[in-house]
Formats: structure tokens, sequence, C-alpha cells
């Protein structure tokens, strides 16, 4: 039976979107992973948990054989196509635009390389990943409700991930190619889970999102509540050792301080932008000072240990030097994936390797400045948010638009569809820039 057959006694009370309907009493269903008490739509319900699932479960698939990515994608896509039609309200925001934007620039990108297969390859793979998720964000409902039930169930996905992660990780070393978290600790490096001895790992992320939820307060905690996760997000981020997990505290803490203060909304909002667009520019600009200063603290201010480990973060200024001139070189289609300083990174002139291949200028040198302001208009879409007064989005929206301003300067952010961050971020991203259109 359709929402508007349904009988007026059972019509959802005013208040409420449409898809969501009153509680139904002890039989109704428990909403697995969502808070129980307004039952979603079935459909809306699978699809969410679907995304979910291959949150879950794509860090190990994906830590083992990176195509399996793509697997995970085909499910959405199922899932979403079988909810074509049948949701009865479909949000409209400003990001989708942006996605179509992004795939409509891969279709002439796959025009100007036709004759690079590896850059080919790449681009449709990209396409893929945000069509999937793109379709997966316009029927997942982006009111206030949805927006709890979302981040609620992706909260609890993180905490099986880094218990998993931990648990399974000298069983998951032995078998694949993964770091020993439990080595990590013991030996005072960084805890990793579910990657190599390189890689951006999951549990920085999910302590991230712990940390925007304790200081958001979007699920209505209490305050004892939040400070346990604050608290764990905090151990977890120095466990992890990653600058970015510092800046990401820094633009949480910021975030909380400036939403609670009773500077008027507009000059919050003009301070809130000018933050991530500095983030974009001055940590790339000034990465090797910045990522230094960083990773002497975690060494206790010994600057020899940080070079003992091989740290191969510092020393990309000069990776971003070199990518802006390729970028340069080839401004609107980029040079592809065979130039020299996207395969092997910042060289010195005796061939020693001063950067990894990691920064969020990548996009530029490999598809040009135009795919990549659309990168960054994605990354910025959560301060969308902004249009509402409701405090608790706001903080949220602008924790979630510098980190992932931090991550593309620093990582690359949404460079990859096989990457996890992309598969868990970018519906996040999708649903909060949505829900500020929706109040805007």
């Amino acid at each position: 039976m359709s929402i508007g057959s349904m009988p007026t006694a059972n019509r959802a009370p005013a208040g409420l979107a449409q898809h969501e309907q009153p509680n139904a009493g002890p039989g109704a269903p428990l909403g697995v992973l969502f808070a129980p008490s307004v039952p979603l739509d079935p459909r809306t319900r699978t699809l969410r948990f679907i995304w979910l699932f291959c949150a879950a479960i794509g860090p190990l698939l994906i830590g083992i054989a990176w195509p399996t990515a793509y697997g995970l994608y085909a499910l959405l896509a199922l899932a979403t196509a079988f909810s074509y039609g049948t949701y009865p309200a479909r949000p409209q925001g400003r990001l989708p635009v942006l996605l179509i934007a992004q795939v409509a620039l891969i279709a002439v990108l796959l025009i100007a390389h036709e004759n690079d297969r590896p850059t080919l390859i790449n681009l449709v793979s990209i396409a893929v990943g945000s069509m999937a998720l793109g379709g997966l964000a316009l029927f997942l409902p982006s009111d206030r409700l949805g927006l709890e039930r979302t981040f609620r169930g992706f909260r609890i996905v993180c905490s099986l991930l880094i218990v998993s992660g931990i648990a399974l990780g000298p069983v998951l070393a032995r078998l694949f190619n993964f770091s020993n978290p439990i080595e990590d600790l013991m030996t005072g490096d960084r805890l990793r889970i579910f990657v190599p001895d390189t890689g951006h790992s999951p549990l920085l992320d999910s302590a991230i999102i712990f940390l925007m939820l304790a200081t958001s307060n979007l699920l209505g905690e209490k305050r004892l509540t939040r400070a346990i996760w604050g608290g764990t997000a905090v151990i977890l981020i120095r466990l992890a050792g990653s600058s970015i997990g510092y800046i990401g505290l820094l633009g949480c803490i910021y975030a909380f301080g400036m939403e609670a203060s009773r500077i008027s909304s507009r000059i919050k909002n003009g301070l809130h932008i000018i933050v991530c667009v500095a983030a974009l520019i001055i940590l790339p600009t000034h990465a090797d000072d910045i990522l230094l200063n960083l990773r002497s603290f975690q060494t206790g201010g010994n600057v020899s240990e940080v070079y003992y480990r091989g740290d191969l973060t510092a020393g990309r200024s000069s990776l971003n030097q070199q990518l802006l001139y390729e970028a340069n070189e080839h401004p609107i289609f980029g040079s592809g994936i065979d130039s020299s300083v996207i395969r092997y990174g910042a060289l010195a002139a005796d061939g020693t390797k001063l950067a990894l291949s990691e920064s969020g200028l990548r996009l530029a040198a490999k598809y040009g400045w135009p795919y990549f302001f659309v990168v960054v208009m994605i990354c910025l879409s959560p301060l969308l948010t902004l249009s509402t007064r409701d405090r608790s989005v706001r903080t949220l929206g602008v924790s979630m638009a510098i980190y992932c301003c931090t991550v593309l300067a620093f990582n690359s952010l949404f460079e990859f569809a096989h990457a996890w961050s992309t598969l868990a971020f970018m519906p996040l991203v999708l649903l909060l820039a949505g829900y500020g259109r929706r109040k805007g």
C-alpha cells in the first residue's frame, strides 16, 4: 500500500517526514542499527542497512583485494535500483549536481585520455563509485531524524571495525599484507587496522566520527556518554599517530567552540568558510613544517626519531611543488597517471624518495584544475548545513567539511573509488549537504 493510499488514522503525524511512520508498538520492526522509536519504510531501512554492511566489510575486502570494492558498489546499485520509483519523497540537493558535473567531466576526460588505458580504467572506476553513492544518498532520508539514524548506525559500524581490527589483527597479519595492531601497540608505532605498513587506516576515520558526534551532540546523548565517546576518540587519535587526526581534532574543537559562542551567524559562517579554504591552501604549501612539528610531538620532541623511522610525509611540500608544476603544464585535462611524479612521488636528484605520492594536488595533476575544483566543492558541501539554525547539525557539518578538506590536502580524499574513505564518507557528505539544502 502506498503512502498516499494509507488510511488517515495510519498517516504519519505532522512534523515527521513522509517516509517516517509513528511507533507501531512492541511489534514494530526494530530497524537494525537505528533508533527504533519511529520505524522506517522497509525499503529505506534495507537500503541503509546494505550500505552499512558494505562499510563494515569494506576494509577487510579492499585490504585483501581492492577490486572487491566494485562488487560492493554493484550491490549498492542493485539495492538503489530496487528502491527507484517506490520512495515517496526524493530529497534534492546541490551535491548531486556536483556529482553530475563530476561524471560529466569524467566523460570529457575519457575522450582526452583515450589512448591511456590505466587512466581510462581509473576514471571509469571513479564514475562507477560516484554514481552508486550518489544514487544511494538520493534515496536515504536527509531530514533530522534520518541524519541521526545514519550517523548512529555508522558509529556502531566504526566501533565494530576497531574491535574486530585489533582482535583479528595478528591473524590477518599472518594471512595477508596487513599491519599487526598488537605489535603496533607494543612497539609504540602507529596503530593501524586493515591496512599494510602504510596507508590511511579506518581507525583514524572512525575516531574522528566518534569525536564529531560527541562535540556536535547530534544524537542528543547525555554529557557523560559524550565525554566517554570523545575521550575514546582522543586516545585513538593519539594511538593512530596521524597528523590528519590531530588537525581533525582541532577542527572539531574549533567547530564546537565557535558554534557555542554568541557571535552572529553571519560572522560564524564567514569564518567557517575561511577556515576550510585556508586548510586547502595552507596545509599543502606548509606541509613540511606542519608535519615535521607534528611528528616531533608524537615522538616526544625527538626530530632524529622522525627520520630514523623513515617518515616520508616530511618533504611533502616538495611533492606539492612538483604536482603544482605538473598541473599547470596540463591545466584542463591533466597528464593522466603516467607522470613520474604521480607514480613515484617526489624524488631528489640522486633518486632518493622525498615524499609519498599522496596529496590533493594529485587530482589536479592527473585530471586538471576543473576536476580538482569539483572535488573541492564536494568536500566543502557539508557547509550547506550553515543554512540551518540547528547547532548540532551546523557543528557536525563544519567538522565534516574541515576534516574532508584536511584529508584532501594531505591524502587525496575521493581520488579512488576503491578507498574505504570514499565508500564510507561520501554518503555522509551527501546527506549533510542534502539536509542543508532542504533547510536553505
